[in-house]
């Protein structure tokens, strides 16, 4: 998935074109407003160096973090299309299977599995939503974070 642009475009379709017609490839095109925007992603990224900053650790670990505890129980509250259907089952699955496993050995496995969900599965009212949960969460534990308004 990628937002159009002139650059894109372009590599679109020269891929097209080199493609060759036996019927196993396809293109799909997405209205911009069923997926994430810029802004909210620019948003995203910026709260996560600003978490990063206030718990001493680095952006990727916090999204991680993020992923596994803010992202997943959202997407697992109402999974929207094929990504998030499959990937809920999957988590049901995994808790079904991990029934008796020593403990640490399940925690271990389960938040692996819950950090292979992604953000870019988020729509824009999802990803709004995952914004709000993330501003709650930095409240909550009285840290500063820069607003748009801000910068």
């Amino acid at each position: 998935d990628f937002i159009l642009n002139k650059k894109t475009i372009g590599n679109a379709l020269k891929a097209m074109v080199e493609t060759p017609l036996d019927g196993t490839m396809g293109v799909e095109f997405v209205h911009l407003e069923d997926s994430r925007r810029l802004e909210q992603n620019a948003l995203y990224w910026m709260w996560m160096a600003d978490i990063a900053k206030h718990r001493g650790h680095g952006q990727d670990e916090v999204h991680e973090w993020t992923k596994e505890h803010i992202l997943a129980p959202l997407i697992l509250e109402r999974p929207i299309g094929k990504y998030q259907k499959l990937w809920s089952g999957l988590v049901a699955d995994l808790r079904r299977a991990i029934d008796g496993m020593p403990p640490w050995e399940a925690r271990n496995l389960e938040s692996q599995t819950l950090r292979l969900c992604s953000t870019t599965w988020c729509n824009v009212k999802q990803f709004t939503e995952l914004l709000n949960r993330i501003e709650q969460h930095m409240q909550s534990h009285s840290m500063r974070y820069r607003h748009p308004d801000d910068i």
